[in-house]
Parts: structure tokens; C-alpha cells; sequence
């Protein structure tokens, strides 16, 4: 539909409303005013103010064309909430096969369905306009609920996962859907790197009371680093790192193996990255 005002077609259907209103200037350009069945049948229609000034000349209809045309627009509506519902089934489903993969629990998943809903909404008839699909909203869905509590997986994972199951996502997508839907997520390299030590540590086979001497160590560690410039490297090769140099320094038995496994990254990259830490450290 064609947008009188601003002269775009930005014009979508308010489902929840029953108008048709301009995405981008705001503009409600109809209202969708459905009669009762009483006053279709046996009574003359009065129209309403909104149906006055918009719509004058609905009036010179004879009533069978003007029932005609109240019931298309039923109809339309009818189309339209059953279109955005199949969409929004597909997204979801989606959503929950990758979080189910990634280990999020149902109160994140809860979290991340919400997010997909309000940026479908958000998006509503742009979505095809923009190249931005329903998958790549429902990836970064679950990029938030990721960044907002703080979990240990990666943009990376998100868009592998979604890849897997055979759908175009990108990292800078799902970014950009994210930005524009809630502004820039403050979420720190620090807090990231913490995150991953935690959740590393709490994957290897060690004891509790060796756990928690390690973790101590890696404690000692992360205060002297990160506030140097290392926010160029993943948060989660620095936490490996961190991990591997106070297993080393603290004789606990954790190899580039264990840690890589956990992690699904190169071991060769681990120990490079443990040999620049040093080389930090002593500067």
C-alpha cells in the first residue's frame, strides 16, 4: 500500500489495532471497521468519524457491496495475522533447536522467544524489504539473551549452529538486528573472559579443592592483564590461555588438549597464545 503522506510503500496492517498505518512516518492512513451481523443484515450502516474522513464515498454503496467489501477486508486481516503467525512458528522452532544445541536453559529460551516477537513486530513488513529473514531476528534473539546474561558462547557458535540447519546468518547480521532493535549491549571483554574461565574450569577433571585453587590462580592472572590492550584477541583464547598458564605455574595437570576439547579450537593456537601471555606478563 502506497503511503499518501511520505510518498513510500511502507504501509502495514496493525493487526492488534485493525489499521493501516505507515512504518515510516507513522501515518494512519485506514482504519478496518468491521460492522456486527445485525447491522449488516437488517439495519442501515452509520458510519463512524474515522470512517467519514477516510473513506467517504463508502456510504453511496448499496449495502450488499458495502458488506462485500467490509468482509474482503475480514478477510485480508484474517491473511495477514495467519502469514505473520506461520513466520513467527517457523522462527521460534528454529530458535529453540539452536538453544536446545547450545545448552541454554528454558528461562533463556523463554527470554529469546520474547526478543524474536518484538523484533518481528519491530520489523513487520521491511523484513523481505531489508534481506532481513526471520532466522537471522531469531539469531539474534538468542545473541542477547547470550550477551544480556553473560553466557559462554560465542556469536560465532550462534551463527554456525544456524548454519547448520541450513539458513544465511551472518555475525554482522545479527549485530546489526540487535543494535537497531535495542541500541549498543554494554557486555566488557573482562566480563567475557571471567565467564569463559568459569565455565572452562568447571568442564575439566579435576577435583573440587584443585578446581578452586586453580580458579584463584587464574584470578591472579586476570588482575594483572586485563586492563593492558588485549581486547583484539577472543575472549575465550585469552580465558584458555589464562587457564593453561596457572595450571602451569600451579603444577595442576591440564594440558592444551583438555582445554582445546572443551573449547573445540586448535591446541597449537592455545600454546601460542600462552607464550604471548607470558611475554605480557614480564613486560
Amino acid at each position: 500500500m502506497y503511503c499518501p503522506y511520505c510518498k513510500t510503500r511502507s504501509v502495514i496492517l496493525d493487526v492488534e489495532r485493525g489499521e493501516y498505518v505507515c512504518t515510516r512516518c507513522g501515518t494512519v492512513i485506514d482504519v478496518l471497521y468491521l460492522p456486527s451481523r445485525s447491522q449488516l443484515d437488517n439495519e442501515p450502516i452509520t458510519p463512524t468519524v474515522d470512517e467519514v474522513s477516510l473513506d467517504v464515498n463508502i456510504q453511496d454503496l448499496p449495502l450488499r457491496e458495502r458488506r462485500k467489501l467490509y468482509m474482503g477486508k475480514l478477510k485480508i486481516l484474517d491473511q495477514n495475522v495467519k502469514s505473520r503467525l506461520r513466520v513467527e512458528k517457523k522462527a521460534v522452532t528454529c530458535l529453540k533447536i539452536v538453544a536446545h544445541r547450545l545448552g541454554l536453559s528454558d528461562r533463556h529460551v523463554e527470554i529469546a522467544i520474547e526478543v524474536l516477537r518484538k523484533l518481528l513486530k519491530k520489523y513487520g513488513s521491511d523484513i523481505d524489504k531489508r534481506d532481513i529473514s526471520s532466522y537471522k531476528i531469531a539469531a539474534a534473539a538468542v545473541l542477547y539473551a547470550v550477551l544480556i546474561h553473560n553466557l559462554p558462547i560465542s556469536p560465532k557458535d550462534i551463527v554456525e549452529h544456524f548454519q547448520k540447519i541450513g539458513h544465511k546468518v551472518s555475525s554482522s547480521e545479527i549485530f546489526r538486528i540487535l543494535i537497531e532493535g535495542f541500541g549498543k549491549i554494554v557486555n566488557t571483554t573482562t566480563d567475557r573472559v571471567k565467564t569463559y574461565v568459569e565455565y572452562i574450569v568447571s568442564r575439566l577433571s579435576l577435583e573440587d579443592c584443585v578446581k578452586m585453587e586453580l580458579l584463584k590462580n587464574c584470578h591472579k592472572i586476570m588482575s594483572k592483564i586485563l586492563n593492558r590492550k588485549i581486547y583484539g584477541k577472543s575472549p575465550r583464547t585469552i580465558a584458555a590461555a589464562i587457564i593453561l598458564l596457572a595450571a602451569k605455574r600451579s603444577k595442576i595437570p591440564v594440558t592444551p588438549v583438555d582445554v582445546a576439547t572443551i573449547l573445540n579450537v586448535s591446541p597449537i593456537t592455545l600454546r601460542e597464545h600462552v607464550r604471548k601471555l607470558e611475554r605480557l606478563l614480564k613486560e
